[in-house]
């Protein structure tokens, strides 16, 4: 790795380890890096759209990494956005109905769930990022 962020984003999928935005000491970072298991090797990834730390990741089905919401410099956002790594590409998805930080995200049994301030939100139940997906 060739920076040391705080409060970054992590999501595993296949043989990649990816490491997601962060926090620079004075603004959210949108650095991403990858890192191969197989050939114990890091390299840069596309930026995020939007810097942020303490976002919340999660790796799809189909190797695709979501990042969702965090915090820019001292404000929450509600931007979420969607890697692909054979475009190398982050694209903006629709935003949260509220803004963010430190929330957690996670696919189980084919569903994304995500868990913001002690609610648990599943597709189809209430307004979620992951209806877009």
């Amino acid at each position: 790795m060739c920076w040391s962020p705080l409060y970054l984003g992590i999501a595993a999928s296949g043989v990649n380890l990816y490491v997601i935005g962060g926090w620079s000491g004075c603004t959210g970072l949108s650095l991403c890096e990858c890192y191969n298991a197989d050939s114990k090797t890091w390299r840069p990834i596309a930026d995020l759209n939007v810097g942020r730390s303490q976002v919340a990741v999660c790796a799809l089905e189909d190797g695709r990494i979501v990042a969702v919401g965090g915090c820019d410099a001292w404000n929450c956002t509600n931007t979420v956005e969607l890697f692909d790594p054979s475009e190398n590409q982050w694209n903006l998805l629709p935003t949260l109905a509220v803004a963010r930080r430190g929330a957690g995200v996670a696919l189980f049994r084919s569903k994304h769930f995500g868990m913001c301030s002690s609610s648990l939100y599943t597709v189809g139940q209430k307004r979620t990022v992951f209806e877009s997906l």
